[in-house]
């Protein structure tokens, strides 16, 4: 789950809730102890969120990101 509070935060908030793997953002301003509770807790009961976030986890860590740059920088 994502709190946004700067920069290109929201934009990967509203990614990661787009693609499934986690709940609409709670930017920080809006943070209580309610709404951060709810969002965890949705995160961690809800099925589809918890898979699509292990698919998306196994991706990730079949990538080489510093290989990828480095080949993108000519290094």
């Amino acid at each position: 789950m994502v709190c946004p509070f700067f920069s290109d935060q929201p934009f990967w908030g509203a990614r990661v809730a787009l693609l499934g793997a986690g709940p609409a953002p709670l930017p920080v301003r809006k943070v209580t102890a309610e709404a951060l509770a709810g969002r965890v807790a949705r995160a961690v009961r809800d099925g589809r969120i918890r898979a699509v976030a292990a698919r998306l986890g196994e991706r990730m860590r079949a990538e080489d990101g510093v290989s990828r740059a480095c080949e993108a920088l000519g290094l």
